[in-house]
């Protein structure tokens, strides 16, 4: 080891050791201590039980049981903080976990309210323009960038008779992660943007189309190509917590307020764990990035702006840090599963009497939008190591809570759905249903996404991506599904796949009952 001066420690001048007082140049007690012997007081020093938590009102971090960071030892001389440089960061896990905070409150709703708008913008607009002016230039373009896409896409061009089902029917991705189709659907609204016909295109529809009233409301048009440019240009990445400054500008280009029907005042709007933790660990420093090892992510609650997808912020931090290891948990009963648009208005005008004595205290968690919802984050964290993201930094974790016996009897119906889309595709295949198109096999009644049974098959056998803290259950037996409906026409089939029993689940305890928890977690009061 090499031997450092006192002025290496102290940071002051060299003096005189022939005069000077021997004790000016004797090194600290500690540093006379062997390497190994300090590297061990170096981690008994710094590490915390329970590890360190994020305050997002500081965006700092504390002991997880509430006293603040103390590393002063770094302070006592250059080579002790040498040594501890980067060593808390090493040895502590990084805990965050959503919080609804009323300081907040406005910027996570129009962080939501400029991301859904501008995607809801930017899809009516090009499904109104692109059979003038999608091109099959434009389409080949896209379709480069986007292959999974490519038999919806080469169907949009002008060249052909555009078949618009896909731009028309909401919560519709083709079968792949909602986030890529979002990403499609933003290239093909940019390459229309850039076509030399759009300002006499855009003439043409203002004057053929009728004024939208009350009764029947028109979809957003723009008033010229540069409103159009400014909408292109806006490609706000869901993860990622704006500034003011970018929030200012990305709402003037959507035309989203701080006010109904964009910011309802009532709603708990609430950033994920994902978007806090990526502001955190962007605020670092390069050095003290690369000491992180450990981050755990808690989604608790419903959060802002298509929460499923927010793992792709952590793609360039991984990429640069390999050694960092991610865990998101989601809640399914608190995070997975939203409350609807529609009814979401029903819980933030209700008051205690009313989710105690109205038909709110019969709301339940419906059957048929339990693969859905859990599909969409399963899905979007198996594309993770397609978009760059190294092996073993990210993992996500379906969480049943403090129910781990009553979510995996709700999870019977995610193996049942998955069967059940087996058994529409062996149907096909053998002839026992007429072979559908491309995209209305995707967009039918029982199909959820492209590679989701064998998504939720490996759970059960071991997913170095996505795992349970419950039992998944055991595929069943698609093949059985198939002979049991020989004979059944298409119109069988979808109705079979509705007659679902249960319909519906409620909470178990300690869970309270699931209108109220939905209540808890979405309105002010």
């Amino acid at each position: 080891m090499a031997q450092h001066t006192p002025a290496e420690c102290t940071g002051i001048r060299p003096v005189n050791t022939t005069t000077a007082d021997p004790t000016v140049t004797s090194l600290p007690p500690l540093l006379r201590l062997p390497r190994e012997l300090r590297d061990l007081i170096y981690e008994k020093y710094v590490r915390v039980d329970g590890g360190y938590v994020y305050k997002p009102g500081t965006n700092k971090l504390a002991h997880a049981d509430g006293p603040p960071i103390d590393l002063s030892l770094r302070l006592v001389c250059r080579q002790l903080a040498s040594e501890v440089q980067g060593l808390a960061l090493k040895l502590n896990t990084i805990t965050l976990e959503t919080c609804f905070s009323e300081a907040s409150q406005e910027d996570a709703g129009m962080h939501h309210a400029i991301n859904t708008k501008i995607e809801r913008r930017k899809r009516e607009v090009t499904k109104m323009f692109a059979p003038q002016l999608f091109t099959s230039e434009m389409a080949r373009a896209v379709a480069d960038v986007h292959p999974w896409f490519s038999p919806v896409i080469n169907g949009w061009s002008r060249h052909s008779l555009p078949d618009l089902k896909a731009l028309t029917m909401r919560g519709v991705y083709c079968g792949e992660a909602p986030s890529l189709w979002r990403d499609c659907v933003h290239d093909v609204f940019r390459q229309i943007s850039k076509s030399p016909e759009l300002n006499a295109t855009l003439l043409e529809e203002s004057v053929a189309r009728p004024r939208p009233t009350a009764l029947w409301p028109q979809p957003w048009i723009p008033a010229d190509g540069q409103q159009l440019l400014e909408l292109a240009k806006a490609d706000p990445k869901p993860w990622q917590i704006l500034s003011r400054a970018e929030r200012d500008k990305l709402a003037a280009a959507a035309h989203a307020e701080p006010k109904v029907p964009h910011y309802k005042s009532r709603t708990k709007y609430t950033y994920s764990a994902a978007s806090l933790a990526l502001r955190f660990l962007q605020a670092l420093s390069p050095s003290d990035l690369a000491a992180v090892r450990q981050v755990k992510l808690l989604e608790t609650r419903e959060t802002v702006a298509f929460p499923e997808c927010h793992a792709r912020g952590f793609i360039p931090i991984c990429q640069q840090c390999p050694q960092i290891r991610i865990q998101r948990s989601a809640s399914l009963w608190k995070s997975v599963f939203l409350v609807p648009l529609l009814q979401k208005a029903d819980y933030c005008y209700a008051n205690q009497d009313e989710m105690d004595n109205s038909v709110m205290s019969r709301d339940r968690l419906a059957a048929k939008d339990i693969t859905r919802e859990v599909g969409k984050w399963a899905i979007e964290a198996s594309i993770l190591p397609s978009l760059g993201m190294p092996e073993e930094c990210f993992t996500l974790v379906i969480d049943g809570e403090s129910t781990p016996a009553h979510t995996a009897k709700l999870f019977r119906v995610v193996q049942e759905d998955m069967a059940f889309q087996n058994a529409l595709d062996l149907a096909y295949n053998i002839g026992y249903l007429p072979l559908p198109t491309w995209l209305d096999r995707r967009i039918r009644t029982g199909y959820m996404y492209e590679g989701l049974p064998d998504i939720i098959r490996s759970l059960s056998i071991g997913s170095p991506i996505i795992r349970c803290n419950f039992d998944p259950g055991q595929p069943q037996d698609a093949k059985k599904i198939v002979e049991n409906r020989h004979g059944w026409n298409l119109s069988d089939w979808t109705e079979s796949w509705s007659r679902r029993s249960p319909q519906e689940y409620q909470t178990a305890a300690p869970l309270p009952p699931w209108h109220e928890m939905r209540w808890q977690y979405v309105m002010v009061s």
